[in-house]
């Protein structure tokens, strides 16, 4: 069954619902017939290529607040992942994250996408680092086994902008405006799929898989 999944590298609740996600389908029966495909979303498109400012004072500028209550809103969502095992620094810079989604693409042609993921993901979630430029990008996609030279053309260049501009395009087509978000079966084939949206808890994830599986048959 095919699964595709929209996602950010920013995302909080990318990263908890991915890893909730990713449980549901290891205790799902028919788990080793799911084929994840991952593809690229920018929250915010339009963020400077540079570091600029943290995610507190962007959430502060987005819903109002002081410091204090965007801070112990992001302490809950820590909550949240660190009952899922992950590492959460509240705190943490935000920027553009299209140069991370084109390195992503060229990990995926080689097979590493998901080792590139989690170094992204720990560096920027579990350590509140800088996951934006290339001074930072290529340590973290050498670390993980990439040719040093490929990231470095992918750094010095626009090769696999097209792939994510597709990705993004897709996920207009289909309608998606947030993430992380699921279709769970083949939207080019003839059966049922099913959308789910958010960081659903594991029950809802499970369901769902069962409810896709069963359409496709």
């Amino acid at each position: 069954m095919r699964v595709e999944v929209w996602s950010d590298i920013t995302c909080p609740w990318c990263y908890v619902g991915l890893a909730r996600f990713s449980k549901a389908v290891e205790g799902f029966e028919h788990g080793s017939s799911v084929q994840v495909e991952h593809r690229s979303f920018e929250l915010d498109a339009s963020a400077p290529t540079e570091v600029s400012g943290s995610n507190l004072e962007m959430l502060a500028r987005k819903y109002g607040g002081s410091r204090e209550q965007i801070l112990a809103m992001e302490q809950r969502v820590a909550a949240q992942a660190e009952a899922e095992g992950l590492e959460y620094v509240p705190e943490r810079p935000i920027g553009n994250t299209f140069l991370a989604h084109r390195v992503l693409h060229l990990a995926a042609a080689k097979g590493l996408r998901d080792e590139l993921r989690d170094a992204i993901w720990h560096e920027h979630f579990g350590l509140g680092r800088n996951v934006f430029d290339a001074a930072s990008l290529l340590p973290l996609a050498v670390s993980v086994g990439l040719p040093t030279e490929a990231v470095e053309n992918v750094l010095g260049s626009e090769e696999f902008a097209a792939e994510v501009r597709s990705d993004e395009a897709r996920a207009s087509a289909v309608g998606v405006n947030g993430v992380p978000f699921f279709v769970l079966g083949d939207l080019d084939g003839e059966a049922q799929v099913f959308g789910v949206s958010g960081a659903q808890p594991l029950e809802g994830f499970r369901q769902a898989l069962g409810q896709a599986w069963a359409a496709q048959r």
